[in-house]
């Protein structure tokens, strides 16, 4: 299975590390990161990832000029900016440039986890094996026989529901099925 890749530009090493840490909890492949845009661009170059997280405030050039500079190199990558920044003409701007979504720092984990998810969910099927790619606030864990159990968690309610499914039912089918049992 291919998983989505992700890329992550924030100038703190320790938010690299946990934003790194919670795509790889989220099924993606972090391909790498960087400390600012201007380093971060070769490397975008060669790596194409899927999916960049983006801190705007960052050293060696703007997070605006960086998404700019995003767009022509790696121009199917989706970017989410997040920044402290809530001026309106930055959103905008973000948004003109091509940005899939704007997070407020600070945030709540389990709240970005859900907007990552969703920006990976919009991203072509053709490049990315969506099925592996766990829906909002849930884990996804499947045994690889004829027959498989997808264990559903919903990390808000801390209940879980036990599915058993045939290999062709299709995700959204399964998340269909969670929502009704945990409802």
């Amino acid at each position: 299975m291919i998983h989505p890749t992700a890329f992550v530009i924030d100038h703190s090493a320790a938010m690299r590390d946990s934003l790194g840490a919670m795509l790889k909890d989220l099924g993606l492949v972090v391909c790498g990161h960087s400390p600012n845009g201007a380093s971060a661009l070769e490397s975008l170059r060669l790596l194409k990832p899927d999916l960049i997280l983006l801190d705007i405030l960052i050293p060696g050039g703007t997070g605006i000029e960086t998404i700019s500079n995003i767009r022509q190199s790696v121009p199917a990558a989706k970017v989410i900016v997040l920044t402290s920044l809530s001026d309106r003409d930055m959103v905008l701007e973000c948004r003109r440039l091509g940005a899939a979504d704007y997070v407020l720092k600070p945030f709540e984990w389990l709240a970005l986890k859900k907007r990552v998810t969703r920006v990976v969910r919009s991203m072509s099927g053709e490049r990315l094996a969506l099925a592996g790619v766990a829906p909002a606030g849930l884990a996804r864990v499947s045994s690889g026989s004829s027959f498989f159990e997808d264990i559903l968690l919903d990390a808000r309610r801390d209940k879980a529901a036990f599915i058993i499914s045939q290999p062709n039912m299709k995700q959204g089918d399964i998340q269909e099925m969670f929502d009704e049992l945990s409802g």
